[in-house]
């Protein structure tokens, strides 16, 4: 099948806008991505901090037995 120049232009300007929302797309995901990271890296961090203080007391109240 042979395509007019006009066709293959128009063809070549979809697969542009086609990249271009894809990589749009990729973007969003990846900052998403790094957002939830943050996220679980923090409750992770609180996480552990609160252990913290909870093995710091039960060593007191074991301490006091």
């Amino acid at each position: 099948m042979k395509y007019t120049e006009d066709e293959v232009k128009f063809i070549k300007k979809e697969i542009i806008s086609i990249k271009s929302d894809i990589l749009s797309s990729q973007e969003r995901i990846e900052q998403t991505i790094r957002t939830q990271e943050e996220i679980i890296m923090d409750m992770i961090n609180r996480f552990n901090n609160e252990l913290l203080k909870h093995k710091s007391t039960m060593k007191e109240d074991m301490e006091k037995l």
